[in-house]
C-alpha cells in the first residue's frame, strides 16, 4: 500500500513538473517606440558610392516634403509618404531605382501592416544636387493606419538602409 501512494505521489509530481515545463513561453509582443524613439535611423549605405543621407515620414506628396516633428499623424490617416534622398553616382542610382519596388514595410501593434505596393509611376525621383529625392507611398491595403506606434523598414537591393518611427493617433 506505501508503495502504491509512493508511485502515485511520485508520479503526480512528475505529470505536474512535466506540464510545467512544457508550456510554451508565450513570446512577448515587441514594442514598438513609435515618436518616442528616433524618428529615423540611416543603418548602411546601398553601395560604396551610392548613400541615403537622409529618410522620414511626412504628410506631403510633394519635395522638399516638410517634416513632421515629432512624428505624430491624426488618427484615421490614409496614407503617408517616406521622403528619402540617395546620394552618389547617378547612373549607380538609375539602376537601383528599376530594383525591386517593395522597398518599404511597416510593423505596427498587431504585426505586418499590409501595404499597398509602390510601382514604378509612384517612385518618382527627383534630382537634386549630386543625387536623388523620392517620395515614397505608405498606404495601407486595409484604409487607415490604427491608432498607435509604427516601425518601417526601408530596403533597397534587399539590404536595410533606414529605420522610421512615427505615431498615429495619440503620442502616448
Amino acid at each position: 500500500m506505501k508503495r502504491r501512494l509512493l508511485r502515485v505521489i511520485v508520479f503526480g509530481l512528475l505529470f505536474s513538473l512535466l506540464v510545467g515545463c512544457s508550456t510554451p513561453a508565450i513570446p512577448a509582443t515587441p514594442t514598438l517606440p513609435g515618436a518616442s524613439g528616433a524618428p529615423s535611423v540611416l543603418i548602411s549605405t546601398v553601395e560604396p558610392d551610392v548613400k541615403v543621407v537622409e529618410a522620414y515620414m511626412t504628410q506631403e506628396n510633394s519635395l522638399p516634403a516638410k517634416k513632421t516633428s515629432p512624428a505624430v499623424f491624426p488618427s484615421g490617416t490614409r496614407e503617408l509618404f517616406m521622403m528619402v534622398r540617395l546620394t552618389g553616382n547617378l547612373s549607380a542610382l538609375s539602376d537601383i531605382l528599376k530594383d525591386d519596388p517593395n522597398w518599404v514595410q511597416v510593423s505596427g501593434n498587431s504585426g505586418i501592416v499590409e501595404l499597398e505596393q509602390i510601382t514604378e509611376d509612384t517612385k518618382m525621383p527627383f534630382e537634386l544636387g549630386n543625387g536623388v529625392a523620392m517620395v515614397l507611398p505608405v498606404k495601407p491595403t486595409s484604409g487607415t493606419f490604427a491608432d498607435g506606434p509604427y516601425q518601417a523598414t526601408l530596403k533597397i537591393k534587399e539590404t536595410t538602409v533606414a529605420i522610421l518611427n512615427w505615431t498615429v493617433g495619440t503620442s502616448k
